[in-house]
């Protein structure tokens, strides 16, 4: 089994025996920081996070920042009903083409359309129970 120095050498993070700019983000004190705010108006602050750390630690601090300030509801129109949702052949309707192409090209959708199929699946292969989706 290899050394973490020898892992983070194959990943090109140290080079001439010194860490790059990428691994002190990842792993280091660098010295960057995510400065986040909310506001009120153009000129009024009412809530703000300095964030010193390495970058995944950073980024998870300000993702819990701003879901703790984010209002948001979404409405969906059109056919889409919980009754149909509960079927295997209801048809996906992509509201924003883009994002979901973004989704589909980082992993985090696989295929458009098949996810509650595939969650009704995979709760029946391994004996799980089934799921139900309601209102809120």
């Amino acid at each position: 089994m290899d050394d973490l120095l020898t892992n983070i050498t194959k990943l090109k993070l140290i080079r001439s025996g010194k860490p790059t700019l990428a691994a002190m983000l990842l792993f280091g004190n660098h010295g960057y920081s995510i400065h986040i705010g909310r506001f009120k108006a153009e000129d009024t602050i009412i809530d703000d996070l300095l964030i010193k750390a390495p970058l995944p630690e950073a980024l998870d601090e300000a993702l819990i920042f701003i879901k703790k300030h984010i209002n948001l509801s979404y409405e969906f129109d059109g056919g889409l009903t919980l009754e149909y949702l509960e079927k295997d052949d209801y048809v996906s309707s992509i509201r924003n083409k883009l994002l979901a192409e973004a989704f589909y090209l980082t992993g985090d959708i696989e295929k458009y359309g098949t996810g509650f199929v595939r969650i009704r699946k995979k709760l029946a292969e391994v004996r799980a129970g089934t799921f139900r989706i309601s209102e809120m």
